[in-house]
């Protein structure tokens, strides 16, 4: 690990924040000037020090250092194939002082496999200082602990010295809050989940940081075993598409609301949800974004987008117009007024999304009261491969197969009468790895 111990990160966390509760007023036109000063500096510094970047900047970068941002579409985009194959070769061999040590992450391997990214430390404090930006809209009372159940060995792994006291770190700053903040409780997302109740019931009242599919699972269990209930003050899920059915489930069983952040190991905090409006603003201080259709032109609002992402602030590995391989809609504007552009809540990647043969991609709406009693309760995956539907499913004991003809007909009503459907019992269901699980998971383009 490098090491520039030189930067203040209170003190700049606290700077950082309190200007983006500035530039939350911005009007667009100030937002694009905001992000143009930042994308200077960063391609400036990219085209320099990176050799990487040299010839792919040539074309926004003139022979005497001058960038010009006019011809920004010219810049070929990054895919990440290309981050997996140079990964040495986009990081500088140092990094400005000022910004501080340099932190290593590790992606969840989502799209296929995991791979170790690079931040400094004052990237990171611009993540943190969004945070902060986030649960201030929500009124998030930090003084409570933040339970998180989460996968906590290689995905999604900072690389940092261990706090001195584990049980006590908290996971606010002091000046944040005007005075100690919670503690962050740390549970493993592959415990049983009456276990992960059980614990959760013993901490009183909490914030649960969980992904989507555990928050529902957790629902679930205790819709049809009861028991305790914990004290939950708000879920905020992350790693995973958030689907009403959770929202409903959290609010029926736990009696909270639920709070989105859309992140990703390589460029941080992309967009968090609107307090207002439920949209996802996506974080304009933090990275320039760039929603593409096939041929790599501005997609239009309504349609579904490659999500191109610049992280503004990383100059220990610069991903310059990265493909994220998330797939994104765009809105014309947010009720609440704010100039950060506002996409749909439903995010996903092809591999997440279903897809007709005129090439929209979809999410089945599924009718999850109804489904989740004909399968009994029993855990299920969607999988599209081509023009043909299979239902996974895990028997147990005391049920062997969902009533068939019921379970098929309502999945014809969601994927039309003619789709080619198969009922599959499998030994095994259950997550990755990294503690996700997609209940709709498109084959076709996996990889």
């Amino acid at each position: 690990m490098d090491n520039h111990d030189t930067i203040g990160e209170p003190d700049t966390a606290r700077d950082f924040y309190n200007a983006l509760l500035k530039t939350d007023h911005y009007d667009p036109v100030q937002l694009r000037g905001f992000q143009a000063n930042v994308l200077v500096d960063l391609i400036a510094f990219a085209a320099q020090n990176i050799p990487f970047y040299r010839e792919r900047l040539s074309a926004v970068v003139s022979p005497h250092g001058q960038v010009e941002l006019e011809r920004w579409r010219e810049i070929p985009i990054l895919t990440q194939t290309e981050v997996r194959e140079h990964l040495a070769e986009l990081r500088p061999a140092l990094v400005p002082e000022q910004h501080g040590d340099i932190l290593r992450f590790t992606s969840s391997g989502s799209g296929g496999r995991s791979i170790s990214y690079y931040r400094t430390s004052l990237a990171d404090i611009a993540q943190t200082a969004a945070q902060y930006r986030h649960f201030r809209n929500f009124k998030i009372d930090t003084s409570l602990d933040l339970a998180k159940i989460r996968a906590f060995d290689h995905a999604l792994s900072r690389f940092r010295a261990p706090p001195n006291d584990p049980l006590k770190m908290s996971w606010t700053a002091d000046w944040f809050n005007g005075g100690k903040g919670g503690s962050v409780r740390n549970l493993s997302v592959f415990i049983p989940r009456e276990k992960q109740l059980d614990w959760l019931c013993g901490l009183g009242q909490v914030y649960l940081n969980t992904f989507p599919s555990n928050a529902y699972a957790l629902a679930r269990h205790l819709a049809q075993y009861g028991g305790n209930r914990p004290q939950i003050k708000a879920v905020i899920s992350v790693g995973e598409p958030l689907g009403n059915h959770v929202r409903d489930a959290v609010l029926e069983q736990f009696g909270c609301p639920t709070i989105d952040i859309f992140s990703s190991a390589e460029c941080g905090i992309l967009a968090c949800e609107c307090h207002e409006s439920g949209m996802l603003h996506l974080q304009s201080e933090l990275g320039f974004f760039e929603i593409l259709d096939a041929e790599d032109r501005p997609a239009e609002p309504g349609c579904w987008g490659r999500l191109v992402v610049t992280p503004l602030y990383n100059l220990a590995m610069p991903l310059v117009r990265y493909d994220t391989g998330d797939l994104v809609r765009l809105h014309q504007s947010c009720s609440c007024g704010r100039s950060h552009p506002t996409i749909d809540r439903m995010v996903g990647r092809p591999s997440n999304l279903l897809q007709m043969p005129n090439d929209d991609f979809f999410r089945p709406k599924i009718d999850r009261v109804k489904f989740g009693r004909l399968m009994g309760g029993l855990r299920w995956q969607l999988i599209q491969n081509g023009s043909s539907f299979t239902l996974r499913y895990m028997p147990t004991t005391s049920i062997l197969k969902p009533p068939a003809e019921e379970v098929l007909s309502l999945l014809h009503e969601v994927l039309g009468a003619d789709a080619e459907i198969t009922l599959l019992a499998v030994p095994a269901l259950g997550p990755s790895s990294s503690g996700k699980f997609l209940d709709v998971v498109n084959e076709s383009k996996s990889g």
